[in-house]
């Protein structure tokens, strides 16, 4: 956010609202090219050293989430040395500052010295200042709602849609940011020409947050009912107390799906009261499974194939995206417009202590507690938990219909 001020402070009053936005851009651009990086990381597996037994379309597949954090890092190096060598100010603010300067009193001079007197001063100020207070508590009440759906997105498409954790990353990071991007540049050329008054803008931002309430709605009507049937077929079997799997103790096997020939998903080949396996053509393939009715009239018995029965849920999943592309574009569109909002209804010297005051407050009210409180809401709707004989493990299957 200081950059922000310091490009504010640096560029002619005209032209701030595009460099604004194009600086927002260009650091939209960076989580796009961050997910992309964490898709491709998550096809490899965890540990790469190890040869897995399972493929990357398996639900119990951990990419190696680590690998990105180590490219990035180094990354990072090059810019942050160009950023350390720009100097306080640029030479057009100096000059400004100078004139400024020769103009102000003696007693001028003794108030814009800073303090902890002064700062107790400037946090008064701001407290007073309705429209930035106001301003604040809009944007603290806005995070609180898109926090939750921003931190699971990835994991509610993947859980919604049936799609690997490598696609549901592509899609929310790279289409979704990428639609976000172009909302906060198209919105920063917007400003510039045609220069809106702070009351036009503000009703922007309250009607962009209208439509945004609106899409997020829209949301829980857009399902697969195929997975959603599927994931109940899996927990009723599972929790029947069928007489073919009750010979293992079904709480302690690993989450393994199989396919069984009626088309129902099992938790495990436990769980299907399988006894035998063999690999054909390099799959597996379960047999002898007393939990499974066989469609061969001379067979008693069914067999199940490993992994999950696929679902076609493509349908579905493109509605998604489209609309979550469009929200995102709608959504940014407000972020240059709300900023400007923030720093133009404050005095000058105020600037960077507001958007400090800003950003604690919403550190206090939305960024912590928000992830705390969206997290143990998501684990409500786990259905299958992964056991140890200490502890509970990892969540295996949710419950997408009360996710939506």
């Amino acid at each position: 956010m200081l950059g922000s001020t310091y490009m504010d402070d640096n560029a002619p009053k005209s032209e701030a609202p595009f460099l604004l936005s194009l600086s927002f851009f260009t650091r939209m651009l960076g989580p796009v090219l961050g997910y992309n990086l964490a898709s491709r990381c998550l096809k490899l597996y965890v540990a790469p050293y190890l040869t897995p037994l399972i493929n990357n379309n398996d639900p119990r597949w951990i990419g190696a989430w680590w690998l990105g954090w180590i490219i990035i890092a180094l990354v990072l190096i090059f810019p942050s040395i160009c950023i350390s060598c720009f100097p306080r100010e640029l030479p057009e603010r100096a000059r400004r500052r100078m004139l400024e300067q020769n103009t102000e009193t003696n007693d001028d001079k003794e108030k814009n010295e800073t303090s902890f007197h002064d700062m107790k001063k400037t946090l008064i100020r701001l407290c007073k200042n309705k429209v930035f207070m106001y301003t604040n508590v809009a944007s603290i009440f806005f995070i609180i709602g898109f926090l939750p759906f921003w931190y699971f997105a990835s994991k509610y498409i993947e859980i919604q849609f049936r799609v690997t954790a490598s696609v549901a990353s592509m899609v929310n990071g790279t289409m979704g940011l990428a639609a976000a991007a172009a909302g906060v540049l198209v919105s920063g050329a917007v400003i510039s020409k045609f220069k809106p008054r702070a009351k036009y803008m503000a009703a922007w931002n309250t009607s962009v947050g209208i439509l945004l309430a609106i899409g997020f709605t829209i949301y829980m009507f857009i399902r697969c009912p195929e997975n959603e049937a599927a994931i109940k077929s899996s927990v009723n079997h599972m929790s029947s107390n069928l007489e073919c799997s009750s010979g293992c103790h079904c709480d302690y096997v690993s989450y393994s799906p199989v396919c069984g020939e009626d088309s129902i998903t099992y938790i495990s080949p436990c769980h299907a009261g399988c006894s035998s396996s063999r690999k054909i053509d390099g799959k597996k393939i379960y047999e002898d499974c007393s939990c499974i009715a066989s469609a061969n009239a001379t067979m008693i018995t069914g067999f199940a194939t490993d992994g999950p029965c696929p679902i076609d849920c493509h349908p579905s999943f493109v509605t998604f995206v489209v609309v979550c592309m469009f929200l995102n574009f709608i959504g940014s569109s407000s972020r240059a417009s709300n900023f400007l909002v923030s720093v133009r209804c404050v005095d000058e010297k105020d600037k960077s202590a507001s958007l400090g005051f800003h950003n604690t407050l919403l550190c206090l009210f939305a960024f912590v507690p928000v992830p705390i409180f969206a997290g143990s809401m998501f684990d409500k709707f786990c259905l299958v938990w992964g056991k140890t004989c200490e502890s509970k493990g990892n969540c295996w299957l949710y419950d997408a219909e009360g996710l939506r």
